[in-house]
């Protein structure tokens, strides 16, 4: 199930001049029949579907489709790549979810009210069917969308350090039943670490890579008894000792796939989503 929306070209566009465009912009797979954006750092995809007016050099009109049954911040992501294509080639807007086939201006407001309707709909579909798999997979809302908001602005938080730190992407990971946020820190290197709820530590010990699983008030504790300061995260100017790195994956959880995992984006779940489709 999708959001779908169809952006007409009037006159015809060259195929050649909007592919050039999504060419420019990051993340976007070129295809003769179907452009896809897929943003690795976040997760959030989507396709656009090319319909051609004759031959196949000449565009009519293309068709948006954003899945439903997926984290809140798949629609504001992908409503930013819409209002760009629209800003840029003033396409007429067909919106069969509203029953609007004639065409009318673009509104971000009613795309994004639009897919999120739709998302709570399935996502209440899906909660009838699996209600416990839908529970283990949500997030609450304010840190799913934290997490969104510092992987959708990954590539720019790296481009803007002075130093050499790692700035690692914010993962979800299942523990104990639950979808939960963590960051993958490896062998102590400096980095720029936010707070989420577990961090898997990662080491190469006599040749083989170790990992261990610590929550986050542990990973602090031991962290200023370092002499580190806590900022919603970790500000670390300088590689850590293996000592320490060592010491926490000794008292971590071992990473047992049988019991953890880490889940795809796209599959975990708006907390406020899923109780809006429970009181629908």
């Amino acid at each position: 199930m999708s959001y779908d929306l169809t952006l007409v070209f009037r006159p015809a566009l060259e195929k050649a001049d909007f592919v050039d465009f999504l060419s420019i912009r990051k993340n976007y797979v070129i295809g003769d029949a179907q452009c896809v954006y897929k943003n690795e750092n976040t997760g959030v995809y989507f396709g656009i579907n090319l319909e051609y007016s004759s031959g196949r050099d000449v565009l009519a009109q293309v068709v948006c489709h954003i899945n439903y049954c997926r984290p809140s911040f798949f629609g504001p992501e992908a409503e930013g790549e819409i209002a760009a294509i629209v800003a840029r080639f003033s396409p007429t807007i067909r919106n069969p979810q509203g029953n609007d086939t004639q065409g009318n201006p673009y509104s971000a407001d009613e795309f994004l009210t639009g897919w999120q309707a739709g998302n709570i709909l399935a996502i209440g579909v899906m909660e009838s069917a699996s209600p416990a798999e839908c529970a283990m997979r949500t997030i609450p809302h304010d840190v799913l969308v934290r997490s969104w908001e510092w992987n959708v602005t990954l590539v720019a938080r790296r481009e803007q350090l002075e130093r050499d730190q790692f700035i690692p992407r914010m993962i979800y990971l299942l523990i104990e039943g639950q979808a939960r946020t963590a960051i993958i820190w490896g062998d102590g290197v400096a980095a720029v670490l936010p707070q989420v709820d577990y961090v898997l530590v990662a080491q190469v010990h006599e040749g083989e890579r170790r990992f261990g699983c610590v929550s986050w008030d542990y990973f602090s504790t031991v962290m200023q008894q370092a002499g580190h300061a806590a900022h919603e995260g970790f500000d670390l100017y300088e590689p850590q000792g293996p000592g320490l790195v060592s010491a926490l994956i000794e008292t971590a959880m071992p990473f047992n796939r049988e019991t953890m995992g880490i889940l795809q984006a796209d599959v975990v779940l708006d907390e406020a989503d899923v109780r809006a489709a429970l009181a629908a």
